[in-house]
């Protein structure tokens, strides 16, 4: 574990004050409310990435289904129409036309598949006329006109008409060419017609393909330019996105960092030696809670050092004190002086609110009051004040042979409470014990909640140690005193029956002095001779 020290400067100045500075709005929102903010710009972003791609998705897929739907489905079917037309033309030709050198069955067969290839054209004409022609879709020809080429659509219309109609013209022309050539007179001039209106029907077709690819060509350009607007919008809301983010996330970082630090060099200054620090807390976020704690923690440490000296001189005159009651216990051999003593003395030495020693009856059940402080010492002291053993603070001391503490009576249940004593607030019962015997207690009272600490329980185990030696020792010249008297007295009555002249005498004497020794109202002799039946008795 490291170690930390502070060394206080006598020339430290006097105060020092940092601010945590901050965005205001930043500093009033908790850091879970900070990262909350940073995911939904950041899935705002994703959303709105999402989004600009759908929408531009859905425009480039309408600008490739017109390219399919209107362009090239209609493109390979006219081609297809045309390579039938080309077919029919090349079985209209000198090599393959029919005439009357063929026979009826083999001109049968070419009208035959000619009719079936023009079947085939018309019904791609037809359909081409009803559901592929652009004037069926408005939304196509918005985009024409929005792209200023609606003349497209209006060129379409017209070849599309020219292509109706001349492939109608050629088709009454090879009807009336088939009718000669079955008639057995084929009508070659019929024949040149109806070959020169195909070839028209056929040129009207490359002018509707051509048509059409400029179409395909116009959707593919809007196609590509919505594809590029697409990555347009979607790189645009992509940066808006990231800066957004990266501006939040900078806001945020600066606004912790920057006050940690501020916070950092507060409490190198506090380590220096500089007590007098501070921060000024704007916002409501778990760094400006942080510089309150720093505040409170700064305050308590000034606090603490301020009252270090005052402490310790405390603690310096207490052990003082706790030398002079020791000091004055080693001089009085008296036991009621010595308790009495011992009270006034830890009373005025630490300023406690009472105190008073209980000391153990000779049946050892009871905690007899010897000695109190004020006129609620005396007051008890006169009433015979004692506690059962094990009952309330001072019986479980004695009970347990260990001082109990209690920073706050109001707050023990078993605490007995006092009424010549209303004032107490605290309270310690620390056992006199001598060797493994517990001779009594020593009770303190105080007028504050926690007014007594464990270094006032230590000091009191040591007084009451003292005391317990001291009881001893007043108990022990106590002792002897009465021994000796007691030996001057039996030498004295010794004396006195040697001095008499005859048994009477000297029952008389010893009946008369033991009487006054022991305190008795009557004291007599009994004497009976052997073989007598009454004894005659002297006092």
């Amino acid at each position: 574990m490291k170690s930390h020290s502070i060394t206080v400067s006598k020339d430290a100045p006097l105060h020092r004050r940092f601010t945590l500075s901050g965005s205001g709005f930043l500093t009033n929102i908790s850091m879970a409310w900070k990262l909350a903010l940073m995911v939904f710009v950041l899935v705002l972003g994703i959303l709105g990435i999402a989004l600009a791609a759908y929408f531009s998705l859905q425009n480039l897929r309408y600008h490739l289904s017109n390219i399919y739907d209107f362009m090239l489905i209609p493109i390979v079917a006219i081609n297809h129409a045309d390579a039938e037309l080309a077919d029919v033309l090349i079985l209209l030709n000198e090599e393959n036309r029919p005439d009357e050198a063929a026979s009826a069955a083999a001109n049968a067969k070419s009208f035959e598949e000619i009719e079936s290839r023009e079947a085939s054209a018309s019904e791609t004409i037809t359909l081409y006329a009803t559901d592929w022609v652009t004037t069926v879709s408005p939304e196509f020809t918005e985009q024409l006109r929005d792209a200023g080429r609606l003349d497209l659509q209006v060129q379409e219309v017209r070849v599309l008409e020219q292509l109706i109609s001349t492939f109608e013209e050629y088709k009454l022309v090879r009807q009336a060419y088939s009718e000669s050539v079955q008639a057995g007179r084929p009508d070659s001039a019929l024949r040149i017609t109806t070959s020169e209106k195909l070839s028209t029907v056929r040129d009207r077709l490359q002018e509707l393909i051509d048509i059409n690819n400029q179409f395909a060509d116009l959707s593919n350009e809007q196609a590509q330019a919505s594809y590029r607007q697409a990555l347009l919008y979607t790189g645009t809301i992509l940066s808006v996105s990231l800066l957004l983010g990266f501006l939040l996330s900078y806001l945020i970082i600066i606004s912790i960092n920057s006050r940690l630090g501020e916070l950092i060099r507060s409490a190198a200054a506090i380590q220096e030696g500089h007590l007098d620090q501070s921060v000024a807390v704007s916002g409501r976020d778990e760094v400006s809670q942080l510089g309150l704690t720093f505040n409170d923690m700064a305050s308590q440490l000034k606090d603490s050092f301020d009252t270090l000296e005052q402490r310790l001189a405390d603690r310096t005159k207490a052990l003082a004190a706790s030398y002079e009651v020791s000091r004055r216990l080693s001089t009085i051999l008296d036991q009621n002086q010595l308790v009495l003593e011992v009270v006034e003395q830890v009373k005025s030495a630490f300023n406690y609110y009472h105190a008073h020693i209980y000391l153990f009856d000779e049946a050892q059940e009871y905690l007899v009051m010897a000695g109190g402080t004020g006129e609620a010492g005396q007051t008890m002291l006169a009433g015979g004040h004692k506690i059962p053993r094990g009952k309330g603070l001072v019986g479980r001391a004695a009970d347990s042979g260990v001082p109990v503490l209690v920073p706050d009576v109001s707050s023990d249940t078993s605490w007995l409470p006092n009424p010549l004593l209303p004032e107490t607030r605290s309270e310690l019962a620390v056992p006199i014990i001598l060797g493994e015997q517990v001779l009594g207690v020593i009770d303190i009272q105080d007028d504050a909640v926690g007014g007594i600490n464990e270094a006032d329980a230590d000091l009191l185990q040591s007084i009451a140690s003292q005391i317990a030696i001291a009881l001893q020792n007043a108990r022990s010249y106590s002792a002897s005193q009465r021994e000796a008297r007691r030996e001057a007295q039996i030498n004295a009555i010794s004396q006195q029956i040697q001095q008499t002249t005859n048994i009477e005498s000297a029952l008389q004497i010893a009946v008369r002095e033991l009487g006054r020794v022991l305190g008795a109202q009557r004291a007599s002799v009994e004497l009976r001779l052997p073989g007598a039946g009454d004894g005659q008795a002297a006092g």
